[in-house]
């Protein structure tokens, strides 16, 4: 599944775009897209009916709360196993509260995590906001204090003092689990998107929430995804976002039909069309397309390395102020989504664009432009961290025509991606983003999250830039800094382009099949 998310974010980026940001306005006339769209899909359909449940269907209650239901295959003196689609898993007697036979009180993923209970609680059994699961069902709740490549070190407290340390092989961890964050703008959040997308479907996973209209099925793979991109990051970042905490919630909007999000798109001046999904700011919500995988660490970089979004949110006046803003223009985007009449979308368009126009983006600290896309390259292959082959192609691209630009010139990107960039330079800036940053990680990754935990903690004063934060944290001049780069550069064999790959693969499965066709008609 990541892999196919991923082709589907190289293939839309090469076909003209990236993750566009706020504010990324197309001229008037991109809103003639609107009249070859398709009639939307009414959000309110069912979903097909679901498959016949297994014959030795059980839920199993945990002691921390949670609850899961699977198809029970054995049945040990020490543990329970049940298989699901994505594999078979233990569960041990001793985390165990009871057994019951059948379907009850999980989703429609078959889990019941133990912060979801019937109020929507943040309830949270664990003493750490993050808390390590292994392969084997147990939970390992501690501090996590070291990580390499190879293990994890987790630190837990004696019940009469003193602490314990456990060693953790990489290849021992399912994942981490997170605390849900429940706060007053989590609320905000949660009542905007219920107004939007009132039938829409929600299911919590950790700090995360998916608000979806995809099927079950579909679901599952979501949360797969977000649970294995969530963990590799934070065991990446370890040292950045150890001791941090999320501001809020945090939402992910996938829509299942891409027209749907492209109309959706538009409201927020995003050309869906060029975008796979964008991350917007001021809702702090992430919106894409039936994938989440390449943008995704985009928006986890925001969790927990967000920084002075909304100055107003200080004054409890502007709060109620901000609170009535946001409400009306959920309201005149659910009107916008549920109109039929073009000229009636034209309109109601026109109008959100022009509420848009008067909002003062100077209070919206954002990091550098480099830094979120050459980041969300850096986390996109498998493993994370390995050489991202269709970036690669683009440096190298980028190196034979001298269009590698000069760190100061990457660096005076603030907000969004590339904004105002012509589309080839915009994904040279992509491909360079990620080759600086992988090289960083290669060569100076002290220094570089030092560099990204300041990002996080100081705010620039006026006219200050940020280049020299990183000069600094990595003890180099820039001029020299850019000739090892460009040195780094050179030790990777060169790499076809994408479009070229892509059109040997088309040639191939040609050929394939006109061998199947000359067989099968003799």
């Amino acid at each position: 599944m990541r892999a196919l998310l991923v082709l589907l974010c190289v293939i839309v980026l090469l076909g003209g775009g990236g993750a566009l940001y706020l504010r990324a306005h197309p001229k008037i006339t991109s809103l003639e897209r609107l009249s070859d769209l398709p009639e939307r899909r009414n959000l309110s359909t069912d979903p097909p009916a679901p498959t016949p449940p297994p014959q030795n269907q059980v839920t199993i209650y945990l002691k921390n709360g949670g609850a899961v239901t699977g198809e029970l295959v054995q049945e040990t003196p020490q543990e329970l196993t049940l298989r699901f689609d994505y594999g078979d898993v233990g569960f041990q007697r001793a985390e165990i509260e009871r057994v019951a036979s059948g379907k009850h009180g999980t989703d429609l993923g078959g889990m019941r995590m133990p912060w979801e209970g019937k109020a929507k609680q943040a309830e949270w059994s664990y003493r750490h906001d993050v808390v390590v699961k292994l392969m084997k069902g147990t939970v390992v709740d501690g501090d996590i204090t070291a990580v390499s490549p190879e293990a994890l070190t987790v630190t837990q407290a004696l019940p009469g003092g003193g602490t314990i340390e456990h060693t953790i092989q990489r290849a021992d961890v399912e994942e981490l689990l997170f605390r849900p964050v429940a706060n007053e703008r989590s609320a905000q959040i949660e009542q905007t998107l219920h107004t939007v997308f009132p039938q829409m479907r929600w299911f919590p996973e950790g700090m995360f929430t998916i608000v979806t209209d995809s099927t079950p099925p579909t679901v599952k793979q979501y949360r797969r995804t977000i649970r294995e991109l969530a963990t590799d990051w934070y065991l990446t970042f370890h040292p950045l976002v150890k001791g941090r905490s999320p501001m809020a919630q945090h939402y992910v909007v996938i829509f299942e039909d891409r027209n749907s999000y492209i109309e959706y798109a538009l409201t927020d001046g995003i050309p869906g069309w060029l975008a796979v999904g964008y991350f917007h700011p001021e809702d702090q919500v992430f919106y894409c397309f039936n994938m989440v995988g390449e943008r995704f660490s985009d928006l986890l970089y925001e969790v927990y390395l967000g920084q002075f979004r909304e100055a107003r949110d200080r004054v409890s006046t502007e709060i109620k102020g901000y609170r009535y803003e946001t409400f009306e223009q959920a309201k005149k985007k659910r009107q916008y989504l549920a109109a039929s009449d073009v000229e009636q979308k034209r309109k109601l368009l026109e109008a959100l664009w022009a509420d848009d126009a008067g909002v003062d983006l100077s209070e919206v600290q954002a990091a550098n432009s480099w830094v979120v896309e050459g980041l969300a390259g850096y986390m996109e292959p498998t493993p994370v961290g390995a050489v991202n082959a269709g970036r690669l192609a683009g440096a190298q691209e980028a190196r034979r025509r001298q269009q590698i630009f000069p760190l100061e010139f990457l660096d005076a990107f603030r907000m969004g991606s590339f904004l105002r960039m012509a589309q080839q330079s915009a994904l040279y800036a992509y491909a360079q983003s990620w080759a600086f940053c992988h090289f960083l990680m290669q060569r100076s990754p002290d220094g570089f999250l030092q560099y990204l935990d300041r990002l996080a903690r100081e705010q620039p004063k006026e006219g200050e830039e940020t280049l020299g934060w990183l000069l600094g944290a990595l003890g180099k001049e820039q001029r020299p800094l850019e000739q090892e780069f460009l040195a780094y550069l050179e030790q990777f064999p060169a790499e076809d382009p994408f479009w070229l790959k892509q059109k040997q693969a088309f040639l191939d499965l040609r050929a394939e099949l006109i061998a199947l066709a000359h067989r099968l008609s003799h």
